[in-house]
């Protein structure tokens, strides 16, 4: 800058070698990304190749992400042990398909999984539906053609003392959240 000669701050060799230091680098950081090698110190870094590994060593871990997201989903079919109760409100495997439903969506791996998802979530909202009917004096056809499930269900409740109810409000609600994720991964 041409103040900070006058100012008296630099001389005008000092100037001068400003001048090309910083067009030098300014030129070097716009060419950067056609650069192909770059040589430091006798050291000799080759970008291209470096961005290629790089680009083909995240395919492999994609690849790996996609087959471990669906030996978790087949295995989120499975039921964890013990007796089931009759007081399930909600399918055991529910939890499972809600936590890998979210890892994948935060992994940008939905696409690619989406057939997995879709499969398993049919599954459990069968299981889920049964639940509800177990619940209530409602059936399958019913369910299907609600317009307002909550309403529905809950006029013909089984048991209609505050935690019946309660229990009908939570299956419905993971009912609803399981149907969410079926309908979202649904081949087009």
């Amino acid at each position: 800058d041409i103040s900070l000669l006058m100012s008296g701050k630099f001389n005008p060799q000092e100037a001068i070698t400003l001048f090309l230091a910083t067009t030098i680098l300014s030129l070097v950081i716009y060419l950067l990304p056609e650069v192909q090698e770059l040589s430091l110190g006798g050291q000799v870094l080759k970008l291209r190749e470096a961005k290629k590994d790089v680009d083909e060593t995240i395919n492999k871990i994609k690849k790996i992400q996609i087959a471990t997201y669906q030996g978790q989903l087949r295995s989120a079919l499975k039921f964890g042990g013990g007796l089931g109760s009759a007081h399930d409100v909600l399918d055991r495997r529910a939890e499972d398909l809600f936590y890998l439903y979210e890892e994948i969506k935060n992994n940008d791996l939905l696409d690619e999984l989406k057939e997995n998802i879709h499969y398993i979530s049919n599954i459990i909202l069968t299981s889920q539906r049964s639940i509800i009917i177990a619940l209530s004096n409602i059936n399958s056809t019913e369910i299907n053609q609600s317009t307002s499930l909550m309403n529905d269900v809950l006029a013909k409740a089984k048991d209609s003392s505050p935690e019946g109810i309660i229990k009908i409000i939570k299956s419905i609600e993971g009912y609803e959240k399981i149907k969410d994720i079926y309908y979202t991964t649904r081949p087009k």
